[in-house]
């Protein structure tokens, strides 16, 4: 059974509804564990899979940026209530759904996969990212060679068990404590990239989006890179197997990936997500 961890704080349930009716209608069998403030069990009623979890008053006094914290949120919870030994899935919620289960059903080569925002983006070098880098940046918290490294999207991670959340979770905290020494906003992105390219992590598999069936992160893509109807479907001539579903997914050339993420800064996407998840 996969358990989904997200953080759904100061958000109403139409910001949480097409990330929900996705999983629903992909008939997800696992959990999803929602941390929010805001919403609460009579508003998932419906979504017998999603559980409400109120935020732990013990970091109340921590001035770091939710993003941060969510992962504070998931360790405590995974460390004391977690007793399966199934996948872990940590996700952003707002701007994510779900098209099909082949994320929850793949055979993981590694203990935790990771998915790079972009093909061609490095660290330091890309301005929709470079304002949380300029820290890091300046204190050399990354290597010499960091502007040769790829960006990998701090929201959605893989984790085979329980085991590799709890490694990822953990670092997470004390690179977060290290970096919080050097600028007075903390944010989750930059900690994430010292995490990923910490050596401790060896269990890792780095994905990017071409034709990865797993998550594909529109933000920075190309326009080309996806298709979202049959016409385009036919237009680019694709050499996806799936063709008869190629009008109602966000489909890539020979894949059609288990999560979209970051769906809201593409118009066609959206216009298309809005019809199929409302």
């Amino acid at each position: 059974m996969t358990t989904i961890f997200g953080l759904a704080d100061n958000y109403t349930i139409n910001e949480c509804k097409y990330f929900l009716n996705s999983l629903q209608q992909i008939d997800f069998q696992g959990e999803l564990i929602l941390f929010s403030n805001t919403l609460k069990a009579r508003n998932v009623k419906k979504y017998k899979f999603c559980k409400i979890i109120k935020k732990p008053l013990k970091y109340i006094n921590l001035t770091y940026d939710e993003n941060i914290l969510r992962y504070y949120y998931f360790l405590d919870y995974i460390k004391e209530n977690i007793t399966h030994n199934d996948k872990i899935l940590f996700t952003d919620i707002r701007d994510t759904i779900f098209q099909n289960n082949d994320i929850f059903d793949t055979v993981m080569e590694k203990g935790i996969y990771f998915f790079r925002e972009n093909k061609n983006n490095l660290i330091f070098t890309e301005d929709w990212h470079n304002i949380w880098y300029k820290d890091i940046e300046r204190e050399d918290m990354l290597d010499l060679n960091s502007k040769k490294k790829f960006i990998y999207c701090s929201g959605i991670h893989l984790f085979k068990n329980k085991q590799y959340a709890i490694q990822y979770c953990e670092l997470f905290k004390q690179k977060a404590t290290d970096y919080k020494k050097y600028t007075w906003k903390l944010m989750d992105q930059p900690v994430h990239q010292m995490v990923i390219y910490e050596d401790k992590i060896e269990s890792k598999k780095l994905f990017y989006n071409e034709n990865n069936k797993f998550v594909f992160h529109m933000g920075l893509c190309d326009e080309g890179e996806y298709s979202v109807n049959e016409h385009e479907y036919e237009a680019k001539n694709y050499t996806l197997k799936n063709k008869k579903y190629s009008n109602t997914k966000i489909c890539l050339e020979k894949s059609i990936p288990s999560i979209i993420h970051q769906y809201d800064r593409r118009e066609r996407a959206t216009n298309l997500i809005e019809k199929l998840y409302s």
